[in-house]
């Protein structure tokens, strides 16, 4: 599972976006659920332990910046006040800083997408969130251009940190 976390929740702020995928033996990818919200900081860390409980990832992983580390405390303060709380294994990232946004995303997720090896669970994923299925669609159809990757880096962090064994 990935979160990329929104810093605002302003008009034209990012969405904070939740990616959950499933890998099977044959090393094809599963997304199975995304979850696109504009929250407040509190309301992103909660629905991130609401979503580690229902969906149980092996790992989790979350990009650090400046706002992550912030963040850092708050979760890690819910998981241990609540010992009930599935906690995955955290990789905390630091993206590479010699190549774009846009480069990165479509480097990691090009390839995998073409050769049908990234798939995409289209009744799950609109059951959990309607609007979020629209939003995946439209930023593939818009790719680079479009106002919003946040699913789609979500989605190339999850192929970025993945055991490949």
């Amino acid at each position: 599972m990935s979160v990329d976390f929104a810093e605002t929740v302003s008009e034209r702020a990012n969405w904070t976006v939740f990616a959950h995928a499933t890998i099977d033996r044959m090393g094809r990818t599963y997304v199975d659920t995304i979850i696109r919200e504009k929250w407040q900081p509190s309301e992103s860390v909660d629905a991130l332990i609401k979503f580690c409980n229902a969906l149980r990832p092996t790992y989790l992983v979350i990009e650090e910046v400046n706002f992550t580390r912030g963040l850092k405390v708050a979760i890690e303060g819910k998981w241990q006040s609540n010992p009930s709380n599935y906690k995955p294994i955290i990789r905390w990232t630091k993206r590479p800083t010699n190549k774009e946004k846009e480069e990165r995303i479509r480097l990691t997720l090009q390839q995998p997408y073409k050769t049908g090896s990234l798939r995409f669970v289209k009744d799950n994923i609109d059951n959990m969130a309607p609007k979020s299925w629209a939003a995946l669609l439209q930023e593939l159809r818009e790719f680079p251009k479009s106002t919003s990757d946040d699913i789609l880096d979500a989605i190339s962090d999850i192929y970025d940190y993945r055991d490949w064994e």
